[in-house]
């Protein structure tokens, strides 16, 4: 196998003209019917280069005039792809009659430059040649003759930038490890300690408490930068990117669709990044109450639809149109010969009821079964079912969300409290402080002072951080209780203007009831 050719960008057409024929030499000699002899294998795959190949058997009718060039153009392997010369080069060959196009035989061929951000990341070529007599499509007429029709990819990101995504993702993987432990499963530690110090603090005596511990996924996409590096992460394979928009444009092979779907449904964090960055505009403007709380799970589950279906609508439409129009948009270094692939890529709340639907799902499998050989169902009326007050809060003072477009619900802890015999005889709902947007609370100055009202109205407070969202925090540790609790007491020796507060539980525990 000979070395991957040099890149190119004169703009000189004899130099492009060389470039093409150099580039597109190379891919066929990888990609033909001799080493890849199934003419049923559409996507191919040379492990000897940087390379990969999408290969379709077409139906090209003759002389097909201007105004249908694009219903050609869309039955090509790689069609969204396709930069102005090649979608010339594919009307110019479609229009052809049959004698001029079997004279024009050694020249079905054409190359494109791909860039992101003005970076060169791939050689891109179109190649065709007559399908072979076993193919099932070959049944050629007087109006139409069937392709072997090729569109191969050079990928110019070399060993040294994989090993860089290597590193940076293991990098990644760690800090995602970190912020799992500090931001969630810490915060168990304190709550285990204090329940078995302290119980619930209601008088009555539980031999043995279980805690099913929630999805800590909501928890962790409130970091500002995990979005934001994910988001960066799927920039960081463009081409493969570009391998699943093609294998999800064709429903031939379900199981490279389903390949496709997989992979371009890294774009959920596109979603998760816009809807972590609107937050800081909708809290801004106080709209929290015009946005309704989405589970991140179902947006994934959105993303592969959108990755998979829609993509496939759209590169076998004409809505195919606006990918070429956006590939042109920053297309400055050589017009017509490149695509810039950046342009196109941008008592309720106490119940286990109250959850998303994965959470669901699993508080039926776990929560909810048999102890002890007897059913334990939380319909149970001897069952006291309490917590999940923050939600109650939030339905009446939208602003306490923190973030209003995530539904964090799934990542509430549930706890079951057992008698002597292993039944259970009541349930916590218990959902992080950090979910809620909270104010802190001035220490008072005065030791004679009383918080009365008429003192509090008077306190200062600090304004850039005043509770106007209806709750404010408790910074005291409060010894004798096991979580926090809201409530419209105010410790003494505070100033405060809100008219709920959350005070801390022992050891500074910050699960809420």
């Amino acid at each position: 196998m000979p070395s991957p050719p040099t890149l190119l960008l004169e703009k000189n057409p004899d130099d492009f003209h060389s470039y093409t024929s150099t580039t597109s030499q190379f891919l066929q000699n990888a990609y033909n019917s001799d080493t890849f002899p199934d003419p049923n294998n559409m996507f191919l795959r040379d492990p000897a280069s940087p390379t990969y190949a999408v290969r379709y058997t077409v139906k090209v009718p003759y002389s097909v005039p201007a105004f249908n060039c694009l219903g050609v153009v869309l039955t090509f392997p790689g069609q969204l792809y396709y930069g102005q010369g090649i979608r010339d080069f594919v009307c110019a060959f479609a229009a052809l009659n049959q004698s001029a196009r079997a004279d024009s035989a050694p020249t079905w061929t054409k190359c494109q430059h791909e860039y992101l951000l003005g970076q060169p990341i791939a050689e891109g070529c179109i190649w065709a040649a007559p399908a072979p007599p076993s193919s099932a499509s070959n049944d050629n007429t007087t109006n139409t003759m069937s392709y072997a029709v090729y569109f191969g990819r050079l990928e110019l990101q070399g060993p040294t930038y994989n090993w860089f995504k290597f590193a940076f993702r293991s990098c990644l993987t760690l800090f995602i490890v970190c912020l799992l432990w500090r931001m969630y499963f810490a915060h168990y530690r304190p709550l285990v300690a204090n329940l078995g110090r302290l119980g619930l603090g209601d008088g009555a005596a539980y031999e043995k408490f279980e805690l099913l511990v929630g999805d800590p996924t909501p928890i962790v996409l409130s970091h500002p930068l995990v979005c934001l590096v994910f988001v960066w992460d799927v920039w960081l394979s463009p081409v493969y990117f570009g391998l699943a928009t093609i294998r999800v444009s064709q429903f031939s092979d379900w199981w490279i669709f389903f390949l496709g779907c997989l992979y371009g449904s890294r774009t959920l964090w596109f979603a998760y990044f816009t809807m972590r960055y609107a937050t800081y505009a909708i809290k801004r403007w106080h709209v929290e109450h015009r946005f309704a709380a989405i589970d991140p799970g179902l947006v994934a589950m959105a993303v592969v639809v959108f990755s998979g279906p829609m993509m496939w609508v759209t590169a076998n439409t004409a809505l195919a149109t606006y990918f070429y129009f956006t590939w042109s948009i920053f297309d400055t270094s050589s017009p017509g010969l490149s695509i810039e692939t950046f342009p196109v890529s941008v008592l309720r709340y106490a119940c286990t009821s109250y959850n998303d639907l994965k959470t669901k799902l699993l508080m039926r499998l776990q929560l909810d079964r048999p102890t002890n050989s007897q059913r334990d169902l939380s319909s149970n009326p001897v069952i006291d079912m309490v917590g999940g007050s923050v939600y109650a809060l939030m339905d009446k003072q939208p602003m306490a969300k923190r973030l209003p477009l995530f539904s964090l619900r799934g990542s509430d802890c549930f706890v079951s409290c057992m008698d002597g015999h292993g039944n259970v005889v009541k349930k916590l709902r218990l959902t992080l402080l950090d979910c809620v947007d909270v104010a802190p609370i001035a220490l008072k100055r005065h030791r004679h002072q009383t918080t009365t009202m008429a003192t509090a109205s008077r306190a200062p407070t600090n304004q850039s951080k005043s509770p106007a969202n209806g709750i404010a925090l408790c910074p005291l540790d409060h010894p004798h209780q096991s979580f926090c609790l809201v409530n419209r007491q105010i410790c003494a020796g505070l100033y405060a203007t809100a008219p709920t507060y959350v005070h801390l539980g022992a050891s500074k525990c910050k699960w809420v009831l």
